[in-house]
């Protein structure tokens, strides 16, 4: 038999540790240099995590420092965006960030509607699976 009490607890702490790095982001948001000063010095391992990078571009779309447009152009956070939708198609909270960012920040009506096309398809087909496994549980009880 696996156990998997190791790796239940070192999934556990990965999730408190996140959770903490998100809470100390988003207290920092409107302070740019302690805010990425903190996400240079957060441990490697939870960079990836989609929590923080939705974090991060919210960030830098509300920072009050004028200063830090002149070190990205907004069309960056499309290309992060698009990254991270080719690797979590399934995200809903990514996918609204993305289509919110592309309709209100790039005024890109037509990237936001494509991206809008894609989710409905994708929730269409996902809500068919549901349907059938509602209506199997609904036979057996």
């Amino acid at each position: 038999m696996i156990n998997l009490n190791n790796f239940i607890e070192r999934l556990t702490e990965y999730e408190r540790n996140i959770n903490v790095i998100s809470h100390d982001l988003m207290r920092r948001t409107k302070n740019d240099t302690s805010f990425f000063n903190y996400l240079n010095n957060v441990d490697q391992k939870y960079l990836n995590d989609i929590r923080l990078i939705l974090i991060m571009t919210a960030a830098l779309q509300i920072s009050e420092t004028e200063s830090i447009y002149d070190s990205f152009e907004l069309e960056d956070i499309a290309k992060i965006f698009d990254i991270l939708l080719k690797q979590h198609k399934s995200n809903l909270d990514l996918n609204l960030e993305a289509i919110y960012f592309n309709y209100n920040v790039m005024t890109d009506n037509n990237r936001a509607l494509a991206l809008i096309i894609e989710l409905e398809e994708r929730l269409t087909a996902e809500l068919s699976k549901i349907y059938e496994i509602k209506n199997e549980i609904q036979k057996e009880i």
